[in-house]
């Protein structure tokens, strides 16, 4: 079963993903997204995910339209190679914005965000997740932008 946890800075929304995204258990992944309309960017956190079936891609590409319609970056992070495979065979990694799993750590900081038993510690792990995406949003901006 697909469990969603959400953190949120401002405007950006860190979804942490737990378990699988496949027929029959997207639905509070649907939930957590659509509940997020004053973000500005929304980071589904694929740490924890083991298995996409072709329903959980047709879900991430509903809410990839959900969020561009309303003016939300979708970023997904910390995805494994099985995920970025699959992504690629079918070539949604080049609609999805994707920020790839290098050793469970994305660009030096561990974007695991669960907080300690006593609640200490998750604020800063937030944070340096919250600064890595700021700094993944803009270094993908003037790619971008280059590209064109």
């Amino acid at each position: 079963m697909l469990k969603v946890r959400t953190q949120k800075l401002g405007g950006l929304a860190i979804l942490c993903l737990r378990g699988r995204i496949v027929q029959g258990e997207t639905s509070e992944l649907i939930d957590a997204i659509r509940s997020q309309s004053n973000a500005s960017v929304i980071m589904l956190d694929f740490a924890q995910v083991e298995l996409v079936d072709a329903k959980g891609l047709g879900v991430l590409l509903e809410l990839r339209e959900f969020t561009e319609t309303r003016g939300i970056e979708l970023r997904l992070i910390n995805v494994n190679e099985l995920v970025q495979q699959v992504l690629a065979l079918t070539r949604l990694d080049s609609v999805l914005t994707v920020s790839p799993r290098t050793n469970g750590q994305a660009g030096g900081q561990v974007l695991h965000s669960p907080a300690t038993p006593n609640g200490h510690g998750g604020r800063r792990r937030f944070q340096n997740s919250l600064e890595k995406g700021v700094e993944d949003h803009e270094s993908s901006k003037s790619v971008h932008t280059r590209n064109r």
